[in-house]
């Protein structure tokens, strides 16, 4: 074979395409090794995003559980589709380990392919695995934000190749999966508009002309897309255990909102100066690099127009993530978290402008540029991400068994205790717990917290309570079957994790118990399952009875 033919072979689509799938199943291996071979080791999101999926397969939810139908609820439509489909073949845990693969894989072809097009294989597959290092951290767990790099790729992809219909329904995909992504494609849309209406303006538009069919669709799918969002978005605000969300001056006074809450709103209120320090100190060099993209860029842009409408985009991307993070401060918590729109955009101008920073061909550069380019990106990826492993996976592994014993529990009903015991039950053992770390994660809806906060508060004065008749009080009132019991704070009085302000209020209850009687510890051994040396668990129907 030829050095010609065998160029032609390296530089073929589907060579290409396969060589990504190669690249992204190491990857992929390669981060969640860990989480494939522990089946306790998984994304500590999971439990609040995708453990209601048992209701479909074995499950031992108490019916009419408030916490797992609100996040069911939360979910995007789309995202509650693909679940319900791919149910039939995974549990909860096991499709938060293996889907995250195919996001991956679908966002890095669409940048290969958007890529390749303009400045050749090598590029392209370097911008992949880039793109790969940048994004997959945000897509392990498979939950709906598992959706927003694929979306936001597909849409520059066909908006560069001018394909309308395959543009309009990544449009409306983005609403039934992801609107943050959305909102990101929304203000990309909108600035191409203005930029093309603006040399129009001082003719009052003489001689511009609109295109019709293309102004239909796009203008539908957004219309349509609208739609989604605003009837999603009442949904969640009328439904019983949801409702409104707390307003600005609220999320800003209250300190389960502050340093030390479960959601720091009040750390989100930075500037754009102080979130782009804190990348500087974080990752230097990352931050470094593109800086000088970005000159580069401005360069590229006035001495070559070949490639304006990939420049555009770049650009587009970073003002559309400035323009929302601004936004997202001003009508905060309307547009979500406004460090959100950095993260989900940041990367792809990371990576598209790394990719425009080597097609700028010179003599020299251009001969270098295969090698220099790919051993540029695989040297990043290892070194810069190479940290970035594992990131988002969290090994439970201390409580299996306890999980275990869980499993073999009799009945329905809910289980309550320290929320770091809990917080994985509905995952690993689909069973109902009355709160946990992760399903506050709905707590800035104002329904939401005040079914919430009197559970934890209840929970927090019967725990420490002297008095068994306050713990059975707590049992009667909850309908509570089983009570985990942590030996640690009973033994060696270590305080329990807790957002604030329960965290503070958990303390006032200790120093009112000084003597530390404990009604729970003076039980009889006989009402408790032992699980080890750390963990029991209490039988409250012995204990009424």
């Amino acid at each position: 074979m030829t050095a010609k033919r065998y160029l032609k072979i390296l530089s073929s689509d589907w060579f290409g395409a396969f060589a990504v799938l190669l690249f992204c199943l190491g990857y992929f291996t390669f981060f969640e090794r860990d989480a494939l071979t522990n089946h306790y080791i998984v994304n500590d999101d999971a439990a609040q995003h995708i453990a209601w999926m048992h209701k479909w397969g074995e499950h031992q939810f108490t019916p009419g559980d408030p916490l797992n139908e609100v996040a069911e609820v939360i979910q995007p439509w789309g995202y509650q589709a693909v679940c319900r489909v791919v149910s039939l073949l995974f549990d909860p845990v096991e499709l938060s380990k293996y889907l995250p693969f195919f996001t991956l894989l679908a966002a890095t072809l669409f940048c290969f392919f958007l890529v390749k097009k303009r400045f050749g294989t090598f590029v392209a597959f370097s911008a992949a695995v880039l793109l790969a290092g940048a994004t997959f951290e945000r897509m392990v767990g498979f939950n709906a934000r598992a959706f927003a790099f694929p979306l936001l790729l597909a849409f520059i992809f066909f908006w560069l190749e001018k394909r309308t219909v395959a543009l309009s329904v990544a449009v409306v995909l983005s609403a039934l999966f992801y609107p943050v992504a959305l909102l990101v494609e929304f203000v990309i849309i909108g600035l191409a508009v203005m930029l093309k209406l603006l040399p129009y303006l001082r003719h009052r538009f003489r001689g511009f002309h609109f295109e019709k069919k293309k102004i239909a669709w796009i203008g539908g799918a957004m219309l349509i897309s609208m739609v989604i969002a605003f009837t999603k978005s009442r949904q969640i605000e009328t439904h019983e255990w949801i409702g409104q969300a707390y307003s600005k001056s609220e999320l800003m006074s209250m300190d389960e909102f502050g340093k030390s809450g479960r959601v720091n709103f009040q750390w989100e209120n930075k500037s754009v100066a102080d979130v782009l320090m804190d990348d500087f100190r974080d990752r230097p060099y990352g931050f470094a690099v593109v800086l000088l993209m970005l000159g580069l860029l401005v360069a590229e842009r006035f001495s070559n127009p070949k490639h304006r409408d990939f420049d555009q985009v770049i650009f587009s991307v970073v003002f559309a993530g400035v323009f929302l993070f601004l936004a997202a401060k001003v009508l905060l918590f309307k547009l979500f978290l406004p460090l959100r729109y950095f993260t989900y955009t940041y990367p792809v101008f990371f990576t598209l402008g790394f990719a425009r920073l080597l097609g700028i061909r010179r003599r020299f550069w251009q001969a270098w540029l295969p090698g220099i380019s790919l051993a540029g990106a695989m040297l990043f990826t290892v070194f810069f991400f190479y940290k970035k492993a594992g990131n988002g996976l969290v090994n439970f592994s201390g409580y299996t068994a306890l999980y275990q014993a869980i499993d073999r529990l009799p009945g329905n009903g809910v289980i309550a205790g320290p929320p770091a015991m809990c917080d994985q039950v509905p995952l690993f053992c689909g069973r109902s717990v009355l709160f946990s770390n992760e399903a506050c994660h709905a707590l800035y809806f104002k329904n939401y917290w005040a079914l919430l906060k009197p559970r934890l508060t209840d929970f927090i004065d019967a725990y420490t309570s002297p008095d068994i008749a306050e713990v059975k009080h707590f049992i009667k009132k909850y309908q509570v079957e089983y009570l985990l019991i942590d030996h640690e704070f009973f033994e060696e009085q270590e305080p329990i994790y807790f957002f604030q302000p329960l965290a503070g209020y958990h303390r006032s209850k200790l120093q009112e118990n000084s003597g530390r009687r404990f009604a729970l510890r003076q039980l009889p051994e006989a009402y408790f399952i032992r699980v080890n040396e750390y963990f029991s668990i209490l039988d409250c129907k012995k204990l009424m009875d």
